[in-house]
């Protein structure tokens, strides 16, 4: 048509009024807007076309719709099958949002919490778990770990101290998202056996 190659401008506002503007090319008199979007909530999306010598330019009306929080994910890795007691925990894990993110949201700085559950807070009588809690933030794309190797969008290491892991035991160790205006809450619990430090004996020959 006589509108094909003329461009049409997309303006979007987010839920928190920041703006993003879009231009697209028309074929057949129509135009696709492929967009992701940031963050959840209520948008409004309005297109235009300035006009040319032949044609006044014209607005459409405001349109809006509703983006839900995406579902998010957290891997553990770095657990054995048993730790000793008293010895410092390295553990590693990420971050992520379910089925990939095609849109590369950044999810570095966001916080968590890692929750170590005592054996024997079942037992305990208290009513109150016996519980220690580790603060957490996902490292910065491409910052160096501990391991040497480059953190990935959204991953995230953090030391359980030797003086917490203090009794042999099943111990549960969870990591806690808790969501913010673009992913949902989520938790992850893994089980980690504890056992006593290794005997060792010297045994002394002679003739």
């Amino acid at each position: 048509t006589e509108f094909d190659d003329k461009l049409l401008t997309f303006a979007l506002t987010r839920p928190d009024e920041t703006t993003d503007s879009i231009t697209r090319t028309v074929k057949d008199g129509s135009s696709l807007m492929p967009y992701i979007p940031d963050s959840a909530g209520d948008w409004l999306v309005q297109a235009s076309w300035p006009g040319n010598d032949g044609y006044l330019g014209s607005t459409s009306s405001v349109r809006s719709f509703t983006v839900e929080k995406a579902d998010s994910t957290i891997e553990m890795y770095g657990l054995g099958a048993t730790y000793l007691k008293e010895q410092d925990l390295r553990l590693y894990g990420r971050l992520g949002i379910a089925n990939g993110n095609p849109a590369g949201v950044d999810l570095s700085g966001l916080p968590m919490t890692l929750t170590v559950t005592h054996p024997a807070s079942s037992t305990s009588g208290t009513g109150d778990p016996m519980e220690t809690e580790i603060a957490i933030t996902t490292a910065a794309t491409g910052t160096a770990l501990s391991s040497g190797a480059p953190a990935r969008n959204g991953e995230f290491e953090v030391t359980i101290p030797a003086a917490v892991l203090d009794i042999e035991g099943q111990w549960n160790i969870a990591v806690n998202f808790a969501g913010n205006a673009s992913l949902e809450a989520k938790q992850r619990t893994e089980t980690l056996p504890v056992q006593g430090k290794r005997a060792y004996f010297i045994v002394c020959q002679g003739s």
